[in-house]
């Protein structure tokens, strides 16, 4: 129903506003209906006598009763069947539109009585209504409010909860990465001492193969394979042995200590990540509404870049610290199995060291008995040589002396041969120097026989004597190679400044962990 008035010369349409397309008013928001209002929700409403001022004309241009007809349009005032100068065959300004218009536009006081009680009523229900929506509207924005300072502390308290966790985390990855570091330096000095070992037993191989070629320059019989070369021999393998023992002790080492450093790398990675997230979520436990830094981020919660949620969390967290354990239960076991290795080699390699020394001074002590004895061999045979030279002089001189004899006899005879006649009688005297010469010449032909005989047994003296002292010779050499060359090479343990560590692998009652050995956290 339109409502058209007028005073005096003015003329205005308090029409429904739902036709209106501009307002200096702010819009209204559109409200669902109140389908239950409870009786004591709201307050009574007030009668209109009552109210001194109300807002009618908001409201209620705004409420329009749908029972009562409604007119869309106004006659327009250029409108054919308006014009009065159809009537009056004249042309009227459209300024008496208005006051022609009036004429077919008119309701009765009824009417009016109806459509104003419709109104005042419409505005009772509209500002009950707006009472109690603002109630409504105070009720809701607390509970909103408790509400969200609930979540809010609630979620305070479980980034608490969370921050915890981490630094949890953060405190056993602190402690496990000390300790695989401890133990990746351990197993390091570990095995930089194989490795110096390793270099000791290359002194001891080297040692042991100049002996063996030291002793190839033994001469004649000497030259024998004796109990020496054969400890040597077997050192030689007892020493390549223990380094390739050492090697794969070292070899292994490397290996365990690239298993522990992508361990401890993990650790570490974990930890970054765990000291940012902890950055992150004390930052956001620190906000409050106050904060300066705080600002809406629309549809945020909407993106989801979770990875894990709390249980893969803590078992990706504990399987890093159980991988590390892991590795460091292997480091401490190949730390162990080092040390028995180093004992094992030490005590070995000690062991056959003492058993070629021995087997040296062994033969050292026969080299020396045997060229004693050639000794005292040869100093009589050169007395023999010296008694035999003089007794063959002796013959000599002897022979002269029967030579002398024979002379003489000779003479006699061949002196008396010149008697004459029967006075050339074969008398005692000539039977005596016949029997003389002939004995003579028998003692002549035994003293030379003996003299030849001499001889012989000289010459064989004066081999014997050249056999000797070559033979001394060559024990002086072989003592000389296995006393002063072998033996003076192996009169210490060929380690240097390391050989205290072996010696101390070797002594039972050497704290070995004082270098760095068995340091077990």
């Amino acid at each position: 129903m339109e409502h058209i008035c007028h005073s005096g010369n003015s003329i205005y349409m308090p029409a429904s506003r739902r036709h209106q397309t501009s307002s200096d008013l702010p819009k209204v928001a559109v409200v669902s209906p109140l389908n239950s209002i409870p009786l004591d929700a709201c307050p009574m409403p007030c009668l209109q006598s009552e109210i001194s001022s109300r807002p009618a004309n908001y409201y209620s241009s705004a409420k329009v009763c749908s029972s009562l007809p409604l007119s869309t349009s106004q006659v327009e005032s250029k409108s054919a069947d308006t014009q009065l100068s159809e009537m009056c065959g004249i042309r009227v300004p459209s300024v008496f539109s208005a006051a022609r218009n009036a004429l077919y536009t008119r309701y009765t006081p009824r009417n009016w009585f109806d459509s104003y009680n419709r109104l005042l009523q419409a505005n009772d229900l509209a500002q009950k209504n707006s009472e109690c929506f603002v109630y409504d509207s105070k009720r809701l924005e607390e509970e909103l409010a408790d509400l969200g300072k609930a979540n809010q502390e609630n979620s305070t308290r479980k980034l608490g909860d969370r921050i915890c966790d981490i630094a949890f985390w953060q405190s056993e990855l602190d402690v496990e990465i000390g300790k695989m570091k401890q133990e990746i330096d351990d197993l390091n000095r570990a095995r930089r001492i194989v490795e110096k070992f390793l270099a000791e037993t290359e002194n001891y191989l080297h040692i042991t193969q100049e002996c063996l070629y030291a002793r190839e320059k033994r001469q004649g019989t000497d030259l024998v394979h004796d109990d020496v070369e054969v400890k040597l021999l077997k050192e030689v393998d007892t020493v390549r042995t223990v380094q390739n023992g050492l090697q794969t002790l070292i070899n292994d080492a490397r290996v365990q200590e690239g298993l522990n450093r992508a361990a401890l790398h993990e650790l570490e990675y974990d930890k970054a990540n765990k000291f940012m997230a902890l950055q992150i979520d004390e930052s956001a436990h620190s906000m409050h509404n106050g904060s300066a830094f705080v600002s809406l981020y629309d549809g945020v919660e909407c993106i989801d870049q979770t990875q894990s949620v709390p249980e893969t969390w803590n078992k990706h967290v504990s399987d890093i610290i159980k991988r590390s354990q892991s590795e460091r239960t292997a480091s401490r076991k190949l730390r162990e199995r080092i040390v028995a290795e180093l004992a094992h080699a030490g005590k070995t390699l000690s062991d056959m060291w003492e058993a070629v020394n021995a087997a040296l001074s062994q033969r050292i002590r026969e080299l020396t008995d045997a060229r004693n004895q050639i000794q005292a061999s040869l100093g009589k045979t050169l007395q023999s040589i010296a008694d035999t030279e003089k007794e063959i002089e002796d013959l000599k001189v002897a022979i002269k002396e029967k030579e002398e004899y024979l002379k003489t006899a000779s003479s006699r005879l061949n002196e008396r041969l010149k008697r004459p006649g029967m006075e050339n009688c074969r008398d005692p005297a000539m039977n005596q120097l016949i029997c003389e010469v002939k004995l003579i010449k028998e003692s002549i032909e035994e003293l030379k026989n003996q003299l030849l005989r001499s001889e012989t047994v000289l010459q064989e003296l004066l081999y014997l004597r050249t056999a000797k002292e070559g033979e001394l010779v060559c024990k002086q050499n072989s003592l000389f190679i296995d006393r002063e060359k072998c033996l003076a090479l192996r009169t210490q343990w060929p380690g240097g400044p390391m050989s205290g560590a072996a010696n101390a692998i070797l002594c039972p009652n050497h704290p070995i962990s004082s270098f760095g050995l068995c340091s077990y956290k």
